[in-house]
């Protein structure tokens, strides 16, 4: 197949479809057709999906009165509903792949760029499978795009340049995806612009220029329209904001509250040792616990210390020391560091009930975090 802005030759992955069905059920389909604010009509939105649901995009030819850019405005429909409902359906993505296809022979940018990314990721990761020309075309089309300014093609060629290490360069081409959106009617949406501004925050969090990484976090953050997206973003801020008691809290409670593991013993030692509010710590340990993070072990036991539920603590300080033997060293740096509250420990009787906990909560050996997360 060949392409505009100088047609390019594609090479996509096909799946092939068992039939027709109609994409989505009608009430949830008129619902994103409203919010997309997609001027066809019911019925030629569903023509359009009909003849797209086919092994290729030759069955969108014969559709008449939807352009290329409606074609990927139904295809970002469709992209909504699976990045919303969090489920791949087979014949929903050979329809999106299909809508590009024939978006791009009827030469829309978005397309167009799409594509052409993909034929360079593929040549990035076997170059056996791309043939040259094809690489070189697809090459030319993105400069192409981007001499004629257009957003997403700084955005495509940003993703390209991070994955294969060239952070530099990724964030050159974020920065000016970001800069040529603005006031331009191809410019990114919400979704795209909030992953430009992540990755020129990691990038430069990774590269220690913590000023630059705070506003590009922030930036993501105020950008989204849906807070899973940033959720690691709100991660590095807590960390970012170690000196900034409360706003750490706010940004490691973010993120423990949408799941993010890596945030439960950051948290809770927080909430413990600081904010001096053992009950919330428990909450926040004992949901890391349960995700089998070994630092809300520890953290259990110094809050069962502080609440003094003795018994609790015995019991977790015997998985700890079950756990902690499984690495050289680990469980007498654990007995220096809460040397204190061990010793009490041996002095006292359990005086209630402890709830059945065995070391075989964890599965799996667990990885130990960094030194400086457990005060060691």
């Amino acid at each position: 197949m060949r392409l505009g802005l100088g047609r390019v030759a594609v090479r996509t992955v096909r799946h092939y479809s068992t039939g027709v069905e109609p994409p989505l059920a009608r009430a949830q389909l008129r619902k994103l057709l409203f919010e997309f604010k997609v001027p066809l009509s019911y019925k030629k939105v569903v023509e359009t999906y009909h003849a797209a649901s086919g092994p290729n995009s030759s069955g969108l030819d014969s559709v008449e009165g939807v352009s290329g850019a409606q074609m990927m405005t139904l295809k970002r429909i469709l992209e909504t509903h699976r990045r919303r409902s969090g489920l791949i359906q087979k014949g929903l993505v050979e329809i999106e792949n299909n809508l590009v296809e024939r978006a791009a022979e009827l030469s829309d940018k978005t397309a167009i760029t799409l594509l052409a990314r993909k034929v360079m990721e593929d040549a990035q990761e076997d170059p056996k499978q791309v043939p040259e020309e094809d690489r070189v075309h697809a090459d030319k089309l993105l400069t192409e795009l981007m001499d004629a300014n257009f957003p997403l093609a700084f955005k495509a060629s940003g993703d390209l340049a991070y994955k294969q290490g060239f952070v530099k360069e990724a964030e050159k081409f974020y920065r000016l995806s970001i800069e040529q959106s603005k006031g331009n009617e191809d410019g990114l949406d919400s979704t795209l612009r909030t992953e430009c501004y992540r990755n020129i925050g990691l990038i430069c969090f990774n590269s220690r220029r913590i000023t630059d990484a705070t506003g590009a976090f922030l930036d993501a953050i105020a950008t989204t329209e849906d807070e899973k997206q940033v959720i690691d973003c709100h991660f590095y801020l807590g960390q970012i904001f170690e000196s900034d008691k409360h706003r750490a809290r706010y940004h490691l409670e973010n993120c423990a509250s949408h799941g993010l593991k890596e945030a439960f013993a950051p948290l809770g030692f927080l909430v413990l040792n600081y904010f001096n509010e053992p009950k919330i710590a428990l909450h926040w340990f004992s949901v890391g616990k349960e995700a089998g993070d070994l630092g809300c072990l520890i953290g259990l036991f110094d809050t069962h210390m502080r609440l003094e539920y003795f018994t609790q603590a015995q019991t977790q300080l015997a998985q700890l020391q079950t756990l902690l033997s499984k690495e050289e060293g680990q469980w007498d740096k654990f007995v220096n560091s809460r040397k204190k509250s061990i010793d009490r420990l041996a002095l006292l009787q359990p005086t209630e009930p402890s709830p059945a906990h065995s070391s075989e909560d964890f599965t799996e050996s667990p990885q130990l975090p960094p030194k400086d997360r457990w005060n060691f």
